[in-house]
């Protein structure tokens, strides 16, 4: 390993935070009108998940100084015009569509959502929630009087997935208290039964098999930090490790 100072990294993390909120004016990602994201570039939509992104990104932005916290476009702004959609969107029965229009806030598609992305967003509103208590009231109206939440947390027939995803979506259900359902029970197993499960060996370094992305394993310890079991920081760890060993012997990241 080549010793950086810790200076530098904090140089790289800071410029890669400038260039990744530029994401986020108005105009670029963020419609100047509805204050709702484009999940890319080039396309004006957005899930649920993509929300819960845009959400994090907000409160990180305003953590580090990057946007102010009051005034045009500062962080209750922004968050202000999320809720304002949330607790105003259409639904289906009471579940959110698959995808929402950036440009007019109506659904894009007649699909439903999914528990992937529920679980993404309840994460992300828990959070903003402890970092805005003020906003506790809506956003409890929101997950329990406007959306069905329920309905999705004990339907064992949806696509929950497996492995780490599984367990990142559970904790957004565990934390407003839909953990009494069956479906979210055996996501917050998920960890353990990894562990417990089949590995291999990569690079002499053992993982669990899983079918997986980086994403949700960063999702887990940014989101929920500092209440992270010691069990993942592990994980992550060594999954962390392979995909070194890999560069260093490949030069592909």
């Amino acid at each position: 390993h080549h010793k950086i100072e810790v200076k530098s990294i904090k140089e790289v993390l800071s410029k890669a935070a400038v260039t990744a909120w530029n994401y986020f004016k108005p105009g670029v990602g963020v419609n100047p009108n509805t204050g709702l994201i484009y999940a890319t570039i080039n396309w004006p939509y957005f899930t649920d998940w993509d929300l819960g992104n845009y959400i994090d990104a907000i409160l990180d932005a305003g953590q580090i100084g990057l946007v102010s916290i009051d005034g045009k476009w500062g962080v209750r702004y922004r968050l202000e015009k999320v809720l304002n959609f949330l607790a105003n969107r259409k639904l289906k029965d009471g579940i959110p569509y698959e995808r929402y229009s950036a440009i007019s806030g109506w659904p894009a598609t007649n699909k439903v959502t999914n528990p992937s992305d529920s679980g993404r967003l309840l994460i992300a509103l828990y959070r903003a929630m402890k970092l805005f208590p003020e906003y506790k009231d809506e956003i409890f109206y929101i997950v329990y009087n406007r959306t069905n939440y329920e309905k999705i947390a004990s339907n064992p027939n949806l696509n929950w997935g497996s492995g780490f995803y599984l367990y990142y979506i559970a904790q957004g259900f565990k934390l407003f208290g839909f953990d009494k359902y069956e479906p979210v029970k055996k996501g917050l197993m998920e960890l353990s039964n990894m562990i417990d499960g089949p590995h291999i060996e990569i690079y002499n370094i053992k993982i669990p098999i899983s079918y997986v992305t980086s994403e949700p394993i960063l999702h887990l310890i940014l989101d929920l930090y500092p209440d992270v079991d010691e069990r993942l920081i592990n994980l992550a760890y060594r999954v962390y490790l392979v995909q070194e060993a890999r560069y260093r012997e490949t030069g592909i990241y």
